[in-house]
């Protein structure tokens, strides 16, 4: 009996490692995106385009060999589960090492300071025909980062 529930956990952790489920374990659901937050967000964007942008393409964010990338697969749960969620909300993932015109354009619109890294997290504003309007960057070693995403899609949309 001992090894089949050895066996089982051994394959179920391997399964969920290359698939990338997550399971939300504690008491408080913590790192679920809650009906309160899901409520804010739904008043708040029903008519502006938003788009969640990653500054590292998908495969390497959900690459779980360090510390931060293994936080990097939630941020990346979290994000997909707001785009499924919402029709006006959506992610891409770009390379910033590849894509710098993109991301020089998003740096201009994010103000003087801030220096977007391929640990960057870009919530951006789209108008009518698709152009950025408003973006605020995230750096993924922050790991509240979740929080700052949905607060800030309140603040752009309300």
């Amino acid at each position: 009996v001992v090894l089949v529930v050895i066996l089982f956990n051994t394959i179920f952790s391997i399964l969920a490692d290359k698939n990338n489920w997550y399971f939300d374990m504690t008491e408080e659901q913590v790192f679920t995106l809650s009906d309160n937050a899901k409520a804010v967000i739904e008043n708040a964007s029903r008519d502006v385009e938003i788009e969640i942008i990653f500054s590292s393409k998908k495969d390497l964010l959900e690459n779980k060999r360090t510390t931060h990338q293994a936080s990097m697969g939630f941020v990346v749960a979290t994000a997909e589960q707001i785009a499924s969620t919402f029709d006006n909300i959506s992610v891409s993932y770009h390379d910033i090492a590849r894509e710098n015109t993109f991301f020089m354009e998003l740096s201009k619109l994010a103000g003087p300071t801030v220096k977007l890294t391929e640990s960057s997290v870009i919530v951006a504003r789209k108008d009518k025909d698709g152009r950025y309007t408003q973006v605020r960057s995230y750096s993924t070693n922050n790991f509240s980062i979740c929080c700052c995403i949905c607060s800030f899609i309140f603040c752009i949309c309300s």
